[in-house]
C-alpha cells in the first residue's frame, strides 16, 4: 500500500501551499499530479505533493465507488441495468434518455447518481464510505447532493460534504485494483469495465472519470478531477490529476476535461502513453 505520500499531515495544509506559492509552475491554478506504480509501489511523478493532501468535493470521481457499492448491493444487477428517463430537460443533452449502467458511466449522469443512492440507503452508504476509508466519509450533504458542487445544471445551493484528496483517491483506486474493497469480486470487476477506456499509443489500456466543479456560485473558479488507471499485461499505474482555479475563468469550460488532458500530457512526458 501507499506509504510516502499518506504520511504527510493532511492537518496542515496551509503551511504547505504558503511555502510552496512562490514556486508555481501552473500560474493562475493550484495543481496535483500523481502517476503511481501498482507492482512497484512508488510514485513516478508527484506534482505538488502538499496540494495532493488537500480535500476537495468528489464530483463525478465520486460515481466509482457509488458503481462498487450499487453492484454490491444489487442495486445495478449487470451493465445493462436500466434507468427510465422521466422527461426533465437537462442542459447535458446526453442526459436526456434512458441509460444503462454503462451509459451512466460513460455520460457521467447526475440523474442517474440520483436515483441509485437513495436506494442504497444513507446507512447502508455510510458503511462502504467507512469501509473504503473514502476522503472525509461525510453524506451530510445529503444522498442526493454530498459530492455536488454548484454547477449549471444544478439549482439547488450547495451543499457539498464529501470530499477527498489526490493521495486518497490514489489509496482507493488501489484497493479497488487489487479487489481490496469490502465489496464482492463481482461489484469491483463491474465497476472497472464500465470505466470509459481507449488504447493508447504504446497499446497501454488507459480508463477513468473525470470529475468536475465549482468553487463559488458564480461559477468562475472550477474544480477539475481525473482519476484513472493505465494497465498493459507487464505493468500497472494509478493517475490522480486535480486542479482548483486561483484566478476566476471569463470563458468556463469543464475543469474534468483539463484535468484530463494534463494527465494524459504528463503520461506521454513519462514515456508511458
Amino acid at each position: 500500500m501507499i506509504k510516502n505520500l499518506l504520511l504527510l499531515p493532511f492537518i496542515f495544509p496551509f503551511i504547505f501551499i504558503t511555502s510552496c506559492s512562490s514556486k508555481n509552475k501552473f500560474p493562475g491554478k493550484d495543481i496535483c499530479l500523481l502517476i503511481y506504480d501498482v507492482d512497484k509501489k512508488n510514485f513516478v511523478e508527484e506534482i505538488n505533493p502538499h496540494v495532493c493532501q488537500r480535500r476537495l468535493p468528489a464530483a463525478s470521481t465520486f460515481k466509482v465507488p457509488l458503481s462498487v457499492m450499487a453492484f454490491d448491493s444489487k442495486v445495478l444487477k449487470n451493465k445493462s441495468t436500466l434507468f427510465k428517463w422521466d422527461g426533465t430537460k437537462h442542459s447535458i443533452e446526453p442526459w436526456n434518455k434512458d441509460h444503462t449502467a454503462e451509459s451512466w458511466m460513460r455520460d457521467s449522469v447526475v440523474w442517474v447518481s440520483q436515483e441509485i443512492t437513495p436506494q442504497i440507503g444513507e446507512e447502508k452508504m455510510k458503511d462502504y464510505l467507512r469501509n473504503f476509508k473514502y476522503g472525509n466519509e461525510d453524506l451530510s450533504g445529503g444522498l442526493k447532493y454530498a459530492w455536488l458542487t454548484t454547477a449549471p445544471f444544478i439549482n439547488e445551493p450547495m451543499r457539498n460534504s464529501l470530499k477527498i484528496s489526490g493521495a486518497e483517491q490514489v489509496r482507493f483506486l488501489e484497493m479497488l485494483w487489487q479487489r481490496e474493497l469490502n465489496a464482492t469480486i463481482t461489484a469491483q470487476n463491474t465497476t472497472l469495465e464500465i470505466l470509459a477506456s481507449e488504447k493508447t499509443p504504446k497499446n497501454f489500456n488507459f480508463r477513468g472519470k473525470t470529475g468536475s466543479g465549482f468553487q463559488d456560485p458564480e461559477k468562475l473558479l472550477r474544480i477539475g478531477w481525473f482519476v484513472g488507471y493505465l494497465n498493459n499485461k507487464e505493468k500497472s499505474y494509478i493517475i490522480v490529476s486535480n486542479f482548483t482555479d486561483t484566478k476566476k475563468q471569463m470563458e468556463v469550460n469543464y475543469g474534468g476535461k483539463e484535468a484530463r488532458e494534463f494527465a494524459v500530457k504528463k503520461l506521454q512526458e513519462n514515456n508511458l502513453w
